[in-house]
C-alpha cells in the first residue's frame, strides 16, 4: 500500500488496476459509468460524488471539482471525461483547488 503523500505511487496502483475495476464496474454489472467513476472513489452513486464534491471552476459546460475520499485524501478532476488517469490525489482540499486555480490560470480561464 504506498504511502498516503505519494501522489505517484498510487497513480500508478490507479492505472494499474483501473481498467479491470472499470469493466466489472461498468460491464459486469450494468452500472453507468458515471456510477462506476463514483464507485471507484467510494461512493455509491454519481448523484453522491457530486453531493460530496465541490466545484472550483466552471469553463463552457466542463465543472472542475475537489471531492474528499473516505481514506482522508482529495482527488481534483473534471467532467469532461470520466477516466482514472484524469484524476490527481492531494493529502489536502486546498492542494486540490490550488492545481485547479493553477491549470485554470495557465489556460488562461480565469485571472487574478
Amino acid at each position: 500500500m504506498p504511502d498516503v503523500d505519494d501522489d505517484s505511487a498510487w497513480q500508478k496502483l490507479a492505472e494499474e488496476h483501473y481498467g479491470f475495476c472499470e469493466w466489472v464496474l461498468t460491464r459486469a454489472h450494468r452500472l453507468p459509468l458515471t456510477d462506476g467513476f463514483a464507485r471507484w472513489f467510494g461512493y455509491d452513486s454519481w448523484d453522491a460524488l457530486l453531493a460530496a464534491s465541490d466545484p472550483i471552476v466552471r469553463y463552457v459546460d466542463i465543472d472542475w471539482y475537489v471531492t474528499a475520499l473516505p481514506d482522508g485524501r482529495w482527488v481534483a478532476w473534471d467532467d469532461s471525461e470520466l477516466s482514472i488517469d484524469r484524476v490527481r490525489y492531494f493529502s489536502t482540499r486546498e492542494a486540490a483547488v490550488q492545481y485547479h486555480l493553477d491549470a485554470a490560470r495557465s489556460a488562461g480561464i480565469v485571472e487574478e
